[in-house]
């Protein structure tokens, strides 16, 4: 059994599952926040943790892509060479994946105001997005795509096979 509770709920939890069920039900009862059930399908399926990206690793990754697109990005040319850019630009990053955005919806809606400022500037801002994707598929994994990464590997584990889950 898998008993999926909120990040901040699993300690509580879990000694209440004890309280309640004894020390047996350490050995048939899971407690787990959504991220604790995320790192336990990706070290089950052998995935590398060590590859996940923390924030100072995308800092420096998203601070070469900037350099490397400013001569393409008129607009945000010289924001991109600003002091806390990259931190704007990673939490930008991370919000459009939270929300289900990728680089090719962000690319429909500046085509979409093609004509005016803001979809200029979106264009450009979509350009950091997919360079930055493209490097993360290529050598790394964002953390902020754990989640969904866990996602797509969790039928594969056997142990999860005639598991029940409450959330």
């Amino acid at each position: 059994v898998f008993l999926i509770v909120p990040e901040q709920y699993s300690f509580e939890a879990e000694k209440k599952v004890l309280e309640s069920m004894g020390e047996s039900a350490s050995k048939s009862v899971r407690v787990l926040s959504f991220n604790r059930l995320a790192w336990f399908v990706l070290i089950q399926n052998q995935i590398s943790v060590n590859s996940f990206l923390d924030n100072a690793g995308k800092s420096i990754l998203l601070h070469r892509i900037s350099q490397k697109i400013s001569k393409h990005a008129p607009l945000l040319s010289r924001a991109m060479h600003k002091k806390g850019f990259t931190q704007v630009a990673l939490t930008l990053i991370s919000e459009f994946k939270r929300y289900g955005n990728n680089p090719e919806r962000l690319k429909e809606a500046s085509e979409a105001l093609k004509d005016n400022l803001t979809g200029q500037k979106l264009y450009e801002i979509n350009q950091i997005f997919e360079a930055y994707e493209r490097e993360i598929k290529t050598h790394y994994l964002d953390d902020e795509d754990r989640l969904s990464v866990a996602a797509a590997k969790l039928c594969e584990l056997p142990q999860i096979h005639n598991t029940e889950v409450y959330i």
